[in-house]
């Protein structure tokens, strides 16, 4: 439960500083880092993809309640990116900093790729040249900037979290 809630605030926590902070004071030239990603792809990798397609699907609706033109298909992206990304939960050592920022990286430009294709090739907007290199890689960049800090953050409140359910137990067995 106390992990339940833990995560349900920093989801939020992420909701409000992407929606706020990163848009207003941290965006260069309209490119602002995906903090909401990073928490995602943060916890998949730790617990799994049940998990990151729940995390997924939740901020992927708030996003899209506040910013997207049609419901559910943030949700649909970021679910697939949790989903996906929490696949290398098991092949995959989360206390490496390298790996996991370079797996945010990827699920970074795997999300503009795919917004790229719903939300502008669908559309006949066919200036993918000029998307990659003015959109998708400088939020890759920033983003993957950020989670230079905002990982070793979530891993270490992860592990915070491990090991108080770890002490918990302990004392009922």
């Amino acid at each position: 439960m106390k992990r339940f809630l833990v995560m349900l605030f920093l989801l939020i926590a992420a909701f409000l500083l992407q929606c706020t902070l990163c848009r207003s004071i941290l965006a260069f030239s309209g490119i602002a880092p995906n903090i909401i990603l990073v928490f995602i792809v943060s916890f998949a990798l730790v617990h799994g993809d049940m998990t990151g397609l729940l995390l997924g699907f939740f901020s992927g609706i708030m996003l899209d309640l506040v910013f997207g033109d049609m419901i559910g298909l943030y949700a649909l992206i970021y679910m697939f990116v949790g989903f996906v990304f929490g696949k290398f939960y098991e092949s995959y050592s989360p206390e490496k900093l390298l790996p996991s920022i370079s797996l945010i990286a990827l699920s970074n430009l795997i999300l503009g790729l795919v917004c790229y294709i719903f939300l502008f090739m669908l559309r006949s907007r066919l200036h993918f040249e000029f998307y990659l290199l003015h959109i998708i890689l400088p939020e890759v960049i920033y983003t993957t900037v950020i989670s230079l800090i905002l990982y070793p953050a979530f891993y270490f409140i992860n592990e915070a979290l491990t090991a108080d359910e770890q002490r918990r137990a302990r004392k009922f067995v």
